[in-house]
C-alpha cells in the first residue's frame, strides 16, 4: 500500500514537471501597465506542491538592476508590491520558483510606466561662423508625444523659413534605481534657429505633450554659453599647466642627458690619458660589473648596476 500511494505522488509530481515544461504551472501577465497609479501588483503565482519563491529580479534588457522581496500567500502566490511606480521603475520582472529536486522554473513580466514626457538631456551650440544657433533636446515618452513647441521668452516661436523643428527618434539615457543608467528608445527634437533671429541672451522652452500630461524644459541660453565658455576656459587652462609641467620635465631629461654625454666625453678623454678616474657626483656612476654608466636624476633604474 505505501508503494502504491509512493507511486501515486511521483507520477503526480511528474505530471506537475510536465506542465511546467508547458509553462502552465505559474501565472504572470506578459505585460503590466502603471498609469500614474499610487502603486501596482505584481503577483506570480505556482501550482507545484512544494515550490519556493526566490526574490523578484527587476533587470532591463538583462542589465541586473535589483532583487526584490514580495509577500508570499499560501505558498503558492509572491505578490511584488511597487509603490509610486514611476519610470526609475521599467524592465523586466523575472518571478523564479524553486522545486525540491528538480529544475527552478521561471517568468517574465514586462513593466510598460506611462507618464509625461521625461528629459534626458539638453544642449545648446552655434555655428563657429554665428551663423545660426541650435538647441537640441532628449527625451523619453510614453506614450508618444501629441504635440512639442518651442517658446522663447514665452512667446510661441511659430514653424517659418528661419526657424527649423524637426523630431528625430534616437536612444536616449534614462535612470533607473541604483543610479544605473539604460539606453532606451526615446526622440530628439531640434530647434534650429538662423542668422539674425534668435536671442543670444532669451529664455527657451520645449513644451512635450502626450496623453498624461505636459513636460517644459527651461533653456537659459546666456547662462548656457557662459557655463560652455567656463567650462572650456578651464580646459584651456588645466592644459596649459599639464603643457607646461611637460615642458619643464622635458628640460630636465634634456639637462641631464647633456650633462651625462658632457661626463662621457670627460671619461673617454681620461682613458685616452691612461687616466683612472671614478666619478660619483649623483648623476652618473660608472660600473665596474657591465660598463654601463646611468642617469639617477632621470629616474634610470638599472637594478643589476653596482658602484665602486
Amino acid at each position: 500500500m505505501k508503494i502504491l500511494v509512493a507511486f501515486c505522488v511521483v507520477v503526480s509530481l511528474g505530471k506537475e514537471i510536465q506542465t511546467c515544461q508547458d509553462g502552465d504551472c505559474m501565472k504572470l501577465e506578459k505585460y503590466t501597465y502603471c498609469n500614474s497609479e499610487p502603486s501596482i501588483d505584481l503577483e506570480c503565482s505556482s501550482n507545484v506542491p512544494g515550490a519556493i519563491p526566490r526574490s523578484w529580479i527587476h533587470s532591463f534588457k538583462s542589465k541586473f538592476i535589483r532583487n526584490l522581496r514580495g509577500i508570499v500567500y499560501n505558498n503558492t502566490r509572491h505578490v511584488l508590491s511597487i509603490p509610486f511606480c514611476s519610470s526609475m521603475d521599467i524592465g523586466q520582472y523575472i518571478c523564479i520558483w524553486d522545486i525540491p529536486g528538480n529544475p527552478s522554473i521561471k517568468k517574465t513580466t514586462t513593466l510598460i510606466v506611462n507618464g509625461p514626457a521625461i528629459v534626458s538631456s539638453h544642449l545648446v551650440y552655434t555655428q563657429t561662423t554665428w551663423t545660426e544657433m541650435n538647441l537640441k533636446v532628449m527625451f523619453y515618452s510614453h506614450p508618444i508625444p501629441s504635440q512639442l513647441k518651442w517658446y522663447v521668452n514665452d512667446k510661441e516661436i511659430k514653424p517659418g523659413p528661419k526657424y527649423s523643428q524637426p523630431i528625430y527618434f534616437t536612444k536616449v539615457s534614462l535612470r533607473l534605481h541604483k543610479n544605473i543608467h539604460v539606453n532606451i528608445s526615446g526622440y530628439t527634437a531640434y530647434l534650429t534657429i538662423y542668422k539674425d533671429t534668435y536671442d543670444p541672451t532669451g529664455v527657451y522652452q520645449c513644451v512635450i505633450e502626450n496623453s498624461f500630461g505636459s513636460t517644459n524644459e527651461i533653456i537659459n541660453v546666456k547662462e548656457e554659453m557662459m557655463l560652455q565658455k567656463t567650462t572650456t576656459e578651464s580646459v584651456t587652462i588645466v592644459g596649459a599647466v599639464l603643457g607646461a609641467t611637460l615642458a619643464s620635465t622635458l628640460f630636465i631629461v634634456v639637462l641631464c642627458c647633456v650633462v651625462f654625454v658632457k661626463k662621457m666625453r670627460q671619461k673617454v678623454t681620461a682613458k685616452k690619458k691612461e687616466t683612472i678616474e671614478l666619478e660619483v657626483d649623483g648623476i652618473y656612476q660608472e660600473s665596474s660589473s657591465d660598463g654601463y654608466m646611468y642617469i639617477d636624476a632621470c629616474l634610470t633604474d638599472i637594478s643589476s648596476t653596482k658602484s665602486q
